[in-house]
């Protein structure tokens, strides 16, 4: 038992060797470093956005209600957010509608956002989808924003 785990071992370790004297003898006088990080930049950018936030931009300063758009592929045409101040509290959440709900195409998004009294002037607003199979949060993007003080909604004006 113990001879053939290390064979297999072996066999591996001599796989993952011939790979990188393979490489080396493809990279050329280029460098492996150039080869490799010319191929892992192709692949980033193949990768889609699935959720892209128009507005606000990054270290926006917003007031509560606030507008938020953009696009967004998600699976039932619904895009969720949570808006957190620096110190972790929600002080929002909920969920925009897609104009649409084809799930394989970008949709755009627009909607209002009211928020509890912030305990911190920063935050981060996340937009998310939720999995179908298991409802947890899939897909999230953030962007960070100033949150204006001056808004002293109560939470009883949230319900």
């Amino acid at each position: 038992m113990v001879i053939r785990a290390f064979g297999k071992f072996t066999m591996g370790f001599l796989a993952l060797v011939a790979g990188f004297y393979i490489l080396s003898l493809s990279c050329g006088d280029d460098g492996c470093g150039r080869a490799i990080s010319s191929v892992l930049s192709e692949v980033k950018q193949e990768k889609t956005e699935n959720i892209i936030i128009e507005t606000p931009g990054e270290d926006a300063q917003v007031e509560s209600p606030f507008q938020v758009r953009g696009t967004a592929r998600v699976f039932h045409g619904t895009v969720f957010y949570e808006l957190s101040d620096a110190l972790g509290f929600v002080i929002a959440q909920g969920s925009l509608p897609t104009q649409g709900e084809n799930v394989r195409k970008l949709l755009p998004f627009e909607g209002s956002i009211l928020y509890f009294t912030p305990n911190a002037p920063t935050g981060t607003l996340t937009l998310f989808d939720r999995s179908p199979k298991d409802d947890s949060m899939m897909d999230a993007v953030s962007v960070q924003v100033v949150l204006s003080m001056g808004s002293r909604t109560s939470p009883s004006q949230h319900e």
